[in-house]
């Protein structure tokens, strides 16, 4: 079963709330030396983290699905051995 998908609200408002500031100025200074760029920055960086997460759980995802096929297989060569080796005894 696949891994539910990473999303933030935190992320969606700080979208929202950044448009808001670049429909009033794209250059609009902040606070503490703040700045709209500078916010668009933040909100890039977790946007890309998120995008990281969420392509690592899609990688586990492919690999986990790899390991169940695999160990389904050697499940049945391991009884087919079984199967083979009694025969050698009779």
């Amino acid at each position: 079963m696949a891994r539910k998908k990473r999303s933030s609200r935190t992320l969606e408002k700080a979208k929202r709330r950044l448009d808001g500031l670049q429909s009033i100025d794209s250059k609009l200074s902040l606070s503490n030396g703040r700045s709209v760029a500078s916010y668009q920055k933040d909100i890039d960086a977790l946007r890309d983290k998120i995008s990281a997460y969420n392509q690592a759980l899609a990688t586990a995802d492919a690999l986990q699905t790899d390991v169940n096929e695999s160990e389904r297989d050697l499940a049945h060569l391991s009884e087919l051995v079984l199967i083979d080796g009694e025969h050698v005894i009779l």
